[in-house]
C-alpha cells in the first residue's frame, strides 16, 4: 500500500514539474496569449486581486467574486447584457492565467503576467500603426505582434 502511494507521489510530482516548464517560459505564456480572441475583453480592464475580480467599463468599477461559475456583484450591479459579457470575460481570463488584461476601445491589447518570483512582464499590442510608433519609444519589440516590458521588485 505505501508502495502505491510513494508511486503515486513521484508521479504527481513529475506531472506537476514538467507542466510548470511551460507556464514559467516567457514564449510559450506569449504564444497562448496571442492566440486568443479578444472581443470579450472590448472596452473592459479586468484586474484580479484577493480572489476578487476588479472589472472597470465605462468609467465604472465592478467588483466580481465568482462561485461555482456563479458571479456575485459585491457594488452596483450592472444591466443584464453587460453582466453576460463580463461574465464572458471572466470565463477567458481565468483560462489566460494573467494577472490583467485591458482592451481599448481601438482594440489595443495590455497584458500583465508573472513568470518569474518578483517581476511582472507587460505586454502591448497595438491595433494600428499610429498606436505602434507611440509605443515603440518606451517598449521593447517583442515580436511582430507584441511589445514588451518587465518590471521586477526588490
Amino acid at each position: 500500500m505505501t508502495q502505491k502511494i510513494s508511486s503515486l507521489f513521484f508521479i504527481f510530482f513529475f506531472l506537476f514539474s514538467f507542466s510548470g516548464c511551460s507556464f514559467n517560459n516567457l514564449d510559450d505564456r506569449i504564444q497562448m496569449i496571442n492566440n486568443l480572441d479578444y472581443d470579450a475583453f472590448k472596452n473592459l480592464t479586468i484586474r484580479r486581486r484577493n480572489g476578487i475580480y476588479i472589472v472597470q467599463s465605462d468609467n465604472k468599477l465592478y467588483f466580481v467574486k465568482r462561485q461555482f461559475h456563479h458571479d456575485i456583484y459585491t457594488e452596483e450591479i450592472p444591466h443584464t447584457d453587460m453582466q453576460k459579457n463580463i461574465g464572458k470575460a471572466l470565463d477567458l481570463f481565468e483560462k489566460m492565467n494573467v494577472q490583467a488584461v485591458s482592451v481599448d476601445s481601438l482594440n489595443n491589447i495590455f497584458v500583465a503576467l508573472s513568470v518569474e518570483r518578483k517581476c511582472t512582464h507587460f505586454l502591448y499590442r497595438p491595433s494600428n500603426r499610429m498606436s505602434d510608433s507611440i509605443f515603440a519609444q518606451k517598449y521593447k519589440k517583442y515580436n511582430s505582434e507584441w511589445y514588451f516590458d518587465k518590471v521586477c521588485s526588490e
